[in-house]
This record gives C-alpha cells, structure tokens and sequence, in this order.
C-alpha cells in the first residue's frame, strides 16, 4: 500500500514538472494567433470588410503583435522603465491603427471610432473610482 501512495505521488509530481516544463513562449503565441483571428471577426462583422480588407487587416494586426511580443521579450530580459514601455506600445498601437485606417473606407473609419469610443466609455464607468464620483 505505501508503494502505491509513493507511485502515485511521484506520478503527481512528474506531471506537475513536465506541465511546468512547458515554454510559455508557445501558449501566448497562440493566444496571440486567436486573439488576431477574433479581432478580425468582430471588425468583419462591425464594419462590413471585403475579402481584400480583411486579409490586409489581418496582415496588419498580425505584424501588431508580432511587434508587440518583441518589445515585451525584450523589455523581459531587461530592467525597463514602465512608463517607456508603455509610451512604446501606444506608439506601436497608433501606427498600426493608422495603417488600418488606411484600409478602410471614410465610413468604416468612422464606425470604428465610434466603437472605440463606445468601448472607452463603457470601461471607464466599469472602474470602481468612476463608480464613487471619483
């Protein structure tokens, strides 16, 4: 009886490293791939995209995060400020929407910055400080 409980435990713990184990460079690139391909969808069905749009949306999104990873794996193995970090991500995140609305039509563009103002707007009345008045 005391072998099996040893067995099972050495079995927990072997599956317990090899999860570990585990790059988790890989889980978040494909994450990553997903979250592109759902983006794509939403502004498919919000905008209306031709088949052109969309393959250069997904294009351009794909190059974001792409972009994105690197400046985080970079900023990973170094002791950056936070605030730089950030201040380089809203730059990627601007020359990418930028190029996506260099895709989209007058009106598209348009719809999109109504989403995203939507979006803002339901954020900030989600968050507790806007909730108390502050």
């Amino acid at each position: 009886m005391k072998r099996f409980i040893l067995f099972i435990i050495l079995g927990v713990l072997a599956s317990a490293l090899a999860l570990q184990a585990t790059p988790q460079g890989t889980q978040n690139q494909k994450g990553r791939g997903e979250d592109v391909e759902k983006r794509v969808a939403q502004m498919q069905q919000h905008l209306n995209l031709t088949a052109d749009q969309t393959t250069k949306i997904r294009s351009i999104l794909q190059a974001e995060n792409d972009k994105v990873r690197e400046l985080r794996s970079n900023n990973k193995n170094q002791s950056t400020d936070r605030a730089a970090t950030a201040k380089q991500m809203q730059e990627i995140r601007q020359d990418y929407r930028k190029q996506i609305e260099s895709v989209l039509t007058k009106e598209q563009v348009e719809k999109l910055h109504q989403q995203q103002k939507s979006r803002r707007h339901q954020s900030q009345s989600s968050t507790p400080n806007s909730q108390n008045g502050q």
